[in-house]
């Protein structure tokens, strides 16, 4: 499915020199939708997905549609027309379409290595592009920071393992930081440990009944954190990953005793910087 998107004519007619397209990514084949203009397309500040297209109206190509790619590295810069006099061969006006080229988690993803039980939370991406309508920008925006803070652990230990899968999409960094808390239930008590893998997705994978096939999972780092001591007395531990060449970071917490939800909190940051 396809998120609710802003209305770029509202964009024009309140005069503004750009019209932004933020949402998220509810799969890989979202296309959304624009009826103005454009004199450059970029990636917005907070996009998680490196990469888009935009299609464009074109009589002297085959099909009567052309496409250009938006990248974090490749900005575009020119002019492309929404047309409301043309018609694409689908018999739909030819409007520009705007589409992800990286591939987000299908609908019911699990992380190939996750047991039956596991308890999976996936962040789903979102797509940031600006088009700027009257002029070209001075200089492209980069991508922030992406945090994300994790309080509770809802799989319960013991033989149940928690997953988050956060967006990564070429970013040259990434910390996940766990700890335990020194709280009475965790107080020498045995490790957390914490994996990271580094995923890409498959474009073959249409079922979610079958979504674990065809994913390919890489284990980036592990780290093993003792239970705290003494009470209030924390532990934690950090993987840094440097590999940009991953869809997505899943990190697996797996505890091997039974613990309350609230025992742990976790702590990614991704960045294009090193």
């Amino acid at each position: 499915m396809s998120y609710p998107q802003t209305s770029p004519e509202q964009s024009v007619l309140n005069g503004q020199e750009y019209w932004r397209l933020f949402t998220p990514l509810g799969s890989s084949g979202d296309i959304y939708e624009a009826d103005v203009s454009a004199r450059a397309i970029v990636v917005g500040p907070q996009s998680d997905v490196s990469q888009f297209a935009v299609t464009y109206f074109d009589k002297q190509a085959p099909g009567g549609a052309n496409s250009v790619n938006v990248g974090v590295d490749k900005p575009f810069v020119g002019r492309l027309d929404a047309l409301a006099n043309e018609i694409y061969q689908t018999g739909d006006r030819a409007r520009l379409l705007i589409s992800t080229n990286d591939l987000v988690p299908p609908a019911g993803f699990r992380p190939p290595s996750a047991g039956p039980g596991d308890v999976v939370e996936v962040i789903v991406p979102n797509i940031d592009a600006l088009f700027y309508l009257t002029s070209e920008p001075g200089y492209p925006p980069q991508r922030t920071n992406r945090s994300h803070l994790f309080e509770s652990l809802p799989g319960g230990g013991g033989a149940v393992a928690d997953w988050f899968v956060v967006p990564f999409y070429g970013r040259r960094f990434a910390e996940i930081t766990a700890k335990l808390l020194g709280i009475p239930a965790t107080v020498a008590g045995p490790p957390l440990d914490v994996d990271v893998f580094g995923v890409n997705f498959s474009n073959s994978i249409a079922d979610p009944s079958v979504a674990d096939t065809g994913h390919q999972e890489i284990l980036l780092g592990t780290v093993s954190i003792p239970g705290p001591a003494a009470l209030g007395a924390g532990t934690s531990g950090s993987i840094v990953v440097t590999n940009r060449a991953f869809d997505c970071l899943e990190v697996r917490l797996a505890y091997s005793s039974a613990h309350p939800a609230n025992a742990f909190n976790l702590h990614i940051t991704t960045s294009d910087k090193i």
